[in-house]
């Protein structure tokens, strides 16, 4: 993989973008609805996109993939974040998500089950996806398209 270079305006943008949608994914958290885990700030799209590719990174760092796919998306975040990255003209996400999806309906394994195990071979099939979506690298570099999802008047103070 090539390294890239980056001039001081590119690391700047990212970093504010970076931070608005850090602070963007901090209000819709905090506008959740307990009774439905679903929040309106912006509108339900925008809102859903953030919070999962939240959810996505920050399980990916901190558990690994096949963790994510084990406690924090259901087969409906899974097409969701499938349709959010087409959207997003990110398709190498998109591709490697779908595979996620496709590896878990082939398996029966049921997502987001607690307590229900990933065998070998689907953890195996995880890892793997998830590797190569740290690879592509773009999940933690789409800030800047995120932010420009976020409708000015949805800033708030």
């Amino acid at each position: 993989m090539e390294s890239q270079q980056y001039d001081a305006a590119d690391l700047e943008r990212s970093y504010v973008a970076c931070e608005a949608v850090g602070r963007h994914y901090e209000r819709v958290i905090q506008n959740c609805d307990p009774t439905t885990g679903r929040s309106s700030v912006c509108g339900p799209w925008i809102d859903r996109v953030i919070y999962l590719v939240m959810v996505i990174r920050c399980d990916m760092d901190q558990n690994g993939f096949s963790s994510l796919i084990q406690q924090s998306l259901s087969l409906d975040d899974l097409r969701f974040v499938v349709d959010a990255f087409e959207r997003l003209e990110e398709k190498e996400l998109a591709v490697e998500f779908q595979l996620v999806l496709e590896a878990t309906v082939t398996s029966g394994y049921e997502l987001n089950k607690c307590g229900y195990q990933i065998d070998d071979p689907l953890w195996d099939q995880l890892e793997a996806i998830g590797e190569r979506i740290r690879e592509i690298g773009r999940l933690w570099s789409i800030d800047e398209k995120l932010l420009k999802l976020i409708p000015v008047d949805c800033f708030g103070p």
